[in-house]
């Protein structure tokens, strides 16, 4: 404070004409305030006391008598400057280091996680009226819902601070303009329920009335909380390429206004509908897939802006049970983009394949859950 007071000070002094004039001091009472210097010339400042300047233009300025006062009054000004930079790019977090909204705009809805280089998708902004609900079956996902808490949902957008908007959600069906999430889409849950709960039994906890529950043995059954990879809240895929109708109902995250970037990794993990009719399979199924050394994966496709065809494909097994190999994702698992990072595309389209297929198309249910999408920034 007696170091801002001495900068101040000087700042004032100018033999009675200053150009600068010290206005006093503003307390910052935000986490990540903000506040103006001379010129309107925003910054961020931390929450701490900080010195208020105020231009003042004067004719007499630009006589050779004040040249020097000038020189020295910007030289402090650009020290002062410096210094309050200083202290703002340590007291911020990465978020709010390089994006500066103006003193006088709304905030975003939610943010995603901005880093140096990536922008994380990590669903833990997403306001809990938007989480599926008001069980794991997800009500709030379909038409006819008229519950209130939660709201019904239909798409999101996630906002990277003065980058670009990440948009997901459910998929339009095409006749009339509805959100269902039976044409296919990303609902976001918190739910992990891997067992039946009180008053259910049977195939319950793996049945589409469990349909919004990840199958993480990392955290705890039933709590609902903290089951995502770096929280509580994660994506829940849903849909598929039907070969046997033509149908495409493949879920899919853009980024808004056509802009590209490289999707470089994410992390999966099943739902509990999906691992427990891969291991113990249901009437819908061929079999269990260990019984049938069958396997399941997860098929991610990256596309240009207004293309059709994909521009890189990757994939991961979320159940393989061929040549001896057991796996089958219980907890998050690194999903590594290989191919689509390679270039920048302006969206991603979730899609899977599976051994236990039939005239009908893919009998293992098209689920799988997915966390902390990394995107690039530049």
């Amino acid at each position: 404070m007696n170091a801002l007071k001495h900068i101040a000070s000087i700042l004032e002094k100018g033999g009675g004409k200053s150009n600068i004039r010290f206005t006093g001091f503003s307390y910052i009472d935000d986490a990540c305030g903000m506040f103006r210097l001379a010129a309107g010339v925003v910054r961020h400042a931390p929450k701490y006391v900080m010195p208020n300047f105020q231009m003042v233009l004067n004719p007499e300025l630009f006589c050779p008598t004040y040249q020097k006062v000038m020189k020295r009054t910007f030289r402090y000004l650009a020290t002062a400057a410096i210094t309050a930079a200083a202290i703002a790019f340590t007291a911020c977090n990465a978020d709010d280091d390089f994006y500066m909204e103006p003193l006088d705009s709304a905030s975003p809805e939610t943010r995603a996680d901005v880093g140096t280089d990536w922008v994380t998708v990590t669903f833990d902004d997403v306001p809990e009226d938007q989480l599926a609900g008001p069980s794991s079956y997800g009500a709030n996902l379909y038409d006819g819902y008229t519950g209130s808490a939660p709201a019904r949902f239909r798409t999101y957008t996630d906002k990277a601070a003065r980058l670009f908007n990440i948009e997901y959600g459910l998929n339009e069906d095409g006749y009339g303009g509805t959100y269902n999430y039976w044409n296919g889409g990303i609902a976001v849950s918190n739910w992990n329920q891997m067992s039946n709960i009180s008053g259910k039994t049977g195939e319950w906890w793996y049945s589409y009335e469990n349909q919004c529950s990840v199958y993480n043995t990392a955290s705890t059954n039933g709590a609902n909380a903290d089951a995502g990879h770096s929280g509580s809240n994660f994506g829940v895929v849903y849909g598929y390429t039907d070969t046997y109708s033509g149908f495409i109902a493949c879920a899919q995250m853009s980024l808004a206004n056509g802009v590209e970037r490289k999707f470089d990794q994410m992390y999966v993990c099943n739902s509990s509908y999906g691992y427990g009719v891969i291991v113990h399979g249901n009437s819908f199924t061929q079999g269990s897939l260990p019984s049938k050394n069958g396997w399941f994966k997860l098929v991610v496709r990256g596309y240009k802006t207004g293309e059709t065809a994909p521009a890189a494909t990757d994939e991961i097994y979320l159940a393989d049970y061929r040549n001896g190999v057991n796996t089958c994702l219980t907890t998050w698992t690194l999903f590594d983009l290989t191919n689509i990072k390679k270039q920048a595309v302006n969206r991603i389209e979730f899609d899977f394949e599976g051994s236990d297929s039939g005239a009908y198309g893919l009998n293992t249910p098209a689920y799988v859950c997915i966390d902390d999408i990394r995107i690039s920034r530049n």
